[in-house]
Parts: C-alpha cells; sequence; structure tokens
C-alpha cells in the first residue's frame, strides 16, 4: 500500500485547514497568513497615546435610539404617501417595515432613558 496522507474524515481539523488545492501547506504561512497591503498604521507601529491619555466616550445610546425611530417615523409618512404605488409595485410591505420599525423603536428608547439615568445617578454615588 502507498504511503498517502489520510484524506476525509481520517484527516484532523488541523491537517485539513493546513491543506492547500495542492496537498499541505506549512502553518502559518499561505494566502491566509501573507503580509496584507492594506496594513494602516495602527497594524504597522504602537500607539503613541497611552491608555490614561484616552479618555472613554460618553455614549448611552439614546441619540441613536431616537434618531432611528425618527427617521422610520419619516419613511413611514413618505410611504403611506405613496401607498398606491406601493401596491402597484407589490412593495406594500415596505410601508409595514418602516411602521415595525418606529414602533420597536419606542420600547427602545425607553429603555436607553431609564439606562442612561441609571448611569448618571452610579456616577453621583461613586
Amino acid at each position: 500500500m502507498p504511503d498517502t496522507e489520510p484524506s476525509g474524515p481520517d484527516r484532523t481539523h488541523a491537517e485539513q485547514m493546513d491543506a492547500g488545492p495542492t496537498g499541505p501547506t506549512q502553518r502559518g504561512v499561505g494566502p491566509r497568513n501573507a503580509e496584507r497591503s492594506d496594513a494602516g498604521p495602527s497594524d504597522a507601529e504602537p500607539s503613541d497615546a497611552e491608555p490614561s491619555d484616552i479618555e472613554p466616550l460618553d455614549v448611552d445610546g439614546v441619540g441613536a435610539i431616537a434618531v432611528g425611530t425618527v427617521l422610520w417615523s419619516v419613511a413611514f409618512v413618505v410611504l403611506l404617501v405613496l401607498r398606491d404605488r406601493l401596491a402597484e409595485a407589490g412593495t406594500e410591505w415596505w410601508l409595514w417595515v418602516c411602521a415595525a420599525g418606529a414602533l420597536l423603536g419606542l420600547p427602545g428608547l425607553w429603555i436607553v432613558t431609564r439606562r442612561r439615568a441609571a448611569y448618571r445617578r452610579a456616577g453621583r454615588r461613586g
């Protein structure tokens, strides 16, 4: 019997991942691990900023949820005006997608405003 590599279910996952179209390759070598030409400065050299110099963002999500809810509501009103055209095109369901986005934004807004209030209360205590 010739001395060949196991194939199919007899090969381990690592062996299967290392095998290229022409056979096994060295681990860590190949197109998956080649030098990237799109590497940015953060990939090439460490940043000059120390972790203590970087202030955390004070993002609580209220603005994002409010803007999203308003945009879904505006889209609903616009599509409500164009409802006949939507029906002709068979895309009347778009109207209900906008309604769902706006309606789901309301409890989302309630949740993030409660979370923001809890963060502010915790910030005053400690």
